[in-house]
């Protein structure tokens, strides 16, 4: 039924057609081994329950408190936090991506230490157990801190092993793109 609804609403003649977009992403990944590509997918994740939460749980609230509409508040925790630390800066600190980022003409095991090393003393915790950056969603790895990272999603803890991080994250454009852009 829906489907022809869609049909014959789109099927008129018109100067503007309508459309419809469909957005599929993997789900939320958690596996023993995580890696680059589970922390993208993560990130991916983290953004659509943002746009989710904004638009269908505090938006349709406070029109709900404007059109004084009596219904049952929902409370939801806020991710912004988190996707500031994976995408942008935290207190002046850059956050993951940027890391990884910053790190991109190096190569090698050592570099992916580095970046990892980065992380800890912004966001993690010093060898005496004290917070060094305070940041709710980094969390110090309880195995090997050299190469692990833990981040707190929305939906739980996932430790992160930056192995091949940083060659993971290689922008280089392949030949016949670089002669059709320059």
């Amino acid at each position: 039924m829906v489907v022809l609804e869609l049909n014959r609403t789109n099927s008129r003649n018109q100067d503007k057609w309508g459309f419809i977009s469909v957005l599929d992403i993997y789900g939320f990944e958690k596996f023993e081994w995580n890696t680059f590509e589970q922390l993208c997918i993560n990130y991916a994740n983290e953004k659509s329950q943002r746009y989710f939460n904004q638009h269908m749980l505090e938006v349709e609230q406070n029109d709900y408190a404007k059109e004084g509409i009596d219904w049952k508040h929902i409370d939801f925790e806020d991710n912004q936090e988190c996707l500031d630390l994976i995408e942008s800066k935290v207190n002046g600190k850059p956050g993951i991506f940027i890391s990884l980022d910053d790190n991109w003409r190096l190569k090698g095991e050592e570099t992916n230490k580095n970046f990892v090393s980065n992380l800890h003393n912004s966001f993690g915790r010093t060898s005496s157990g004290h917070s060094s950056g305070n940041n709710k969603f980094f969390v110090h790895p309880k195995m090997d801190a050299d190469l692990h990272f833990d981040i707190k999603h929305y939906v739980g803890e996932v430790i992160y092993d930056a192995s091949g991080f940083t060659d993971k994250n290689n922008e280089t454009l392949n030949d016949d793109m670089q002669e059709l852009i320059w």
